[in-house]
């Protein structure tokens, strides 16, 4: 049964094709979250020993000027540890790289996810087509990874609305930290732009007749995707 209000509001549901998007959804949200971690842990491997992937985060490890520090550190400081005071800017220094590097990890995470979804932008936008066929579902199932940034937005605003802070708990927050801008503002930024692509690929993008299919269907099959992956598969597959 079909019910239309407007030509980009058709309430019609196809419970075929809902299986489709829901499957997808189900599947590209682990994607979407190891591609994530991988980001972070591509880059952290240039600055850091041994970093280790797992299923939602990545652990940096040792810096791997660490030791050289270590020693300079020993060289320089007298006998309760403290850094003689006319070699103080080298220890900063140190301290300073040490920082810009970890900032370098945290951020290839978001952008990672960012590339990735703009691709997805760029196919639909681009792609000389008749009919919407399986590289344009997946193209939209790709430029969905912005719905990342939407999320971490819309959560840190709501905490922020309820607590009166904004918790360090997120990469665009550790961002924002470290250059000193005021930490909903990276958050907000990328938000609102997924908004705009999400909006844009949801109602512009995808044929009328599957759209209100496509956000029944994609609500549910990410909130599966994100329980099975994050509290099931993934603490036992990626630990």
């Amino acid at each position: 049964m079909t019910f239309k209000l407007h030509d980009w509001v058709t309430f019609n549901f196809d419970w075929k094709r809902s299986v489709f998007i829901l499957l997808g959804f189900v599947l590209f949200t682990p994607l979407g979250t190891l591609s994530h971690e991988a980001g972070h842990y591509l880059v952290a491997q240039q600055y850091f020993k041994k970093p280790t992937l797992h299923y939602g985060y990545v652990v940096y490890g040792e810096w791997k000027r660490q030791p050289e520090m270590n020693k300079w550190f020993a060289a320089h400081s007298d006998n309760e540890g403290k850094v003689f005071e006319n070699n103080s800017n080298t220890l900063q220094s140190y301290r300073a790289q040490a920082q810009r590097h970890s900032f370098y990890s945290t951020l290839g995470g978001p952008l990672q996810t960012m590339i990735f979804g703009t691709i997805g932008l760029l196919i639909l936008h681009f792609r000389k087509k008749k009919g919407f066929k399986l590289l344009d579902w997946l193209a939209v199932f790709l430029t969905y990874f912005w719905s990342r940034e939407v999320f971490i937005f819309l959560s840190l605003g709501i905490k922020y609305l309820i607590n009166g802070t904004i918790p360090i708990s997120s990469d665009e927050v550790v961002i924002a930290r470290y250059l000193r801008i005021p930490l909903l503002a990276p958050a907000a930024f990328f938000g609102c732009l997924g908004i705009i692509i999400l909006t844009y690929v949801t109602f512009v993008k995808i044929p009328a007749r599957n759209r209100f299919t496509f956000i029944v269907s994609g609500i549910l099959g990410s909130a599966i995707g994100f329980v099975l992956w994050l509290d099931i598969l993934g603490p036992i597959i990626l630990p």
